[in-house]
């Protein structure tokens, strides 16, 4: 006995929901875009804060802060204070390349909704590292091209949460080098080039484990789409539970509010694997 696949049908059922129809077959791009999507929009999940020293000393200046702090704690939408591109621009897996490469976003600080689902836009924004289970606010920056490339951002990050930077260990950069200049790493992303961050005589790869040569952000692709073709071979080859002999064994996909993919047995509504949550 073997699965009846569903899963392409229901990845298509949930990258249209967002995106609008699709083209048939249902490509991998399509579906890494999609995952990009709903990565950078921010799934709602409890998170634990952290909050630079930079950032501390602009909270009474920036109300908004604290507002995202708590948001962010409680699980809840933090999408409003995102920029309209970042919201927008749903199917173009390129609409924040800081985000791909380093993890980090950027959040508008106006202290008042202009729409019920979008805050006063800003020059100034918030820029923080969101993982799937803690954030780091690291500064507030001004708008400009090679503010996201700003490696003092990573200096920040360093100090901060230091984990959240991924030493090269042992490596040791090349004699009179002093790294890459913001506006070099800016090209460097551009082209969809891996690099490391030198920091005080360190090497370190990008917070977001950087892009590929297609500009998407690598981790989605190790931690989202790979596993995601992975499990559903493997469940494949393994076929059904013997509790569903004589009926129809529906191997499906759904995508759970925190921002987990899930694998479903849909015969029995039972899930059977969890993935990593969209990050």
């Amino acid at each position: 006995m073997q699965w009846i696949d569903e899963t392409g049908a229901d990845l298509r059922n949930l990258i249209e929901r967002d995106f609008g129809p699709q083209p048939d077959p249902l490509t991998s791009i399509a579906v890494l875009d999609w995952m990009h999507y709903r990565a950078r929009i921010i799934p709602r999940r409890r998170r634990t804060v952290m909050v630079s020293r930079e950032v501390t000393a602009l909270m009474a200046t920036y109300p908004a802060i604290e507002q995202l702090k708590t948001e962010l704690e409680r699980g809840r939408n933090v999408s409003p204070w995102l920029s309209d591109r970042v919201r927008n621009r749903k199917a173009d897996a390129f609409a924040d390349l800081m985000f791909n490469d380093w993890q980090i976003s950027h959040f508008h600080l106006g202290s008042h909704f202009v729409a019920p689902d979008k805050v006063e836009r800003t020059d100034d924004r918030l820029f923080a590292l969101i993982k799937a289970d803690h954030a780091v606010f690291l500064d507030v920056k001004g708008h400009g091209r090679e503010t996201y490339t700003a490696q003092e951002v990573l200096r920040v990050l360093l100090r901060t949460s230091p984990e959240d930077l991924p030493e090269w260990k042992g490596a040791i950069p090349q004699r009179g080098s002093s790294g890459w200049s913001d506006a070099e790493l800016l090209e460097l992303r551009q082209a969809g080039v891996s690099y490391s961050i030198q920091i005080d005589g360190r090497l370190f790869s990008p917070p977001g484990l950087g892009v590929s040569t297609s500009k998407h952000a690598g981790r989605i692709v190790v931690r989202q789409l790979n596993p995601l073709s992975k499990a559903i071979r493997s469940l494949m080859r393994r076929g059904p539970p013997q509790q569903l002999i004589g009926l129809p064994a529906r191997l499906g996909i759904r995508l759970r509010g925190d921002g987990c993919l899930l694998l479903q047995d849909k015969t029995r509504a039972v899930d059977l694997l969890e993935l990593l949550p969209f990050e």
